[in-house]
Order: structure tokens, then sequence, then C-alpha cells
């Protein structure tokens, strides 16, 4: 797991955004990978924690977004109003899953080139971001997900494919995600 805080951490509340990562990655494709970096250099810009971690357990339990929540809180004073999830193709169906099984804990989820429909009752807002030029997962299969999603919303990068998109995709959603906060 990577955890990178922003300066502020010590001494105020900070929001959480939490990355998980495609097939094949591990915990520094967000962190150091996608964009040199840009999720993590946006979250400290923003005062949020960056936290990058194995997307698998979160693939079989949401007990373990609980435990990770849980651990956070015993070094950072958590903003619970402001914890964010981003996940790029398996990491996005771990997304949607989050939203689907604790949705009062998300204040926003974004799902790159992947993810399902999430239809849970209070649910948080969801950014789909489905990539044009996609042979793993087509942006239709993304469309489709979006739709099937109350609180979703559709967009797609034009001329990128599956993963080219990411950079992209997380430059328009850090600042989507700070639009949204979730009431106590």
């Amino acid at each position: 797991m990577r955890v990178i805080a922003p300066k502020a951490a010590a001494s105020r509340a900070v929001g959480v955004l939490i990355a998980l990562h495609g097939a094949g990655g591990d915990e520094n494709m967000f962190a150091m990978g996608y964009g040199q970096g840009i999720a993590a250099r946006l979250a400290r810009e923003n005062n949020l924690l960056f936290v990058s971690l194995a997307t698998t357990p979160f693939m079989s339990s949401a007990v373990n977004f609980d435990s990770l929540t849980a651990v956070l809180g015993r070094d950072y004073q958590l903003d619970a109003t402001r914890i964010y999830v981003i996940g790029h193709s398996m990491g996005a169906g771990a997304a949607a899953r989050l939203a689907q099984e604790r949705p009062q804990a998300l204040a926003a989820v974004v799902c790159l080139a992947g993810g399902s429909a999430v239809t849970a009752a209070g649910a948080p807002p969801i950014l789909f971001i489905g990539a044009q030029l996609d042979p793993v997962i087509p942006a239709a299969r993304v469309k489709a997900a979006a739709a099937a999603t109350p609180s979703g919303t559709y967009e797609e990068r034009a001329n990128e494919g599956h993963t080219l998109m990411v950079r992209g995709g997380v430059l328009r959603s850090v600042p989507w995600l700070l639009q949204h906060t979730r009431t106590r």
C-alpha cells in the first residue's frame, strides 16, 4: 500500500482519494505510473490523502474498505464527507462494487475504462469515462453501465485506448470528484 499525505494532514482533517489499479498492475500504477503519478500530485495539491493499494482484496469484499478506513483513521484525522474512489479497468469494477456496497461512505466515485451499474439506494455520484478506441472494455460497455446507474454520468475520451486514457481521465476526474461532498 502506498499512502501519500498532504502537508496539512498532521494539523487538520483530510479527504481521501483511494486509487484502484487494473489487472496486471500494482499499487504503484496510480502513484507513479499513470501520467507519472498525476493522481498522487493532484491529491496532495487538494489536501487529500492519496492511497493506492492492491485492488484484488476490494474485488472480494467491501469489508476491506472498512478495515482500510479504520487503519487510516488511526493515523490521520479523516474528513468523512470527502472520501473518493477512482479505479481503472478491474479497479473500476472494484470502485463500482464499493459504491454499491458502501454507498453512504463515499462522496463520489470515478470508473475509468470499466465499472458496472450501481443501483444501491443513496449511491454517490459516479463518473464513468470510456475510451473511444478501447478494445479491452469497449466504450459502449462503460456507457451502458453509466446509463444503468441512476447517479451515473458518462464521458468519453476521443482517440484514446484502454491505458492511454488514464492520464487524461485522472485530470478530468479529480476536479469532478472535488465538486462532491457527502452529507453526514
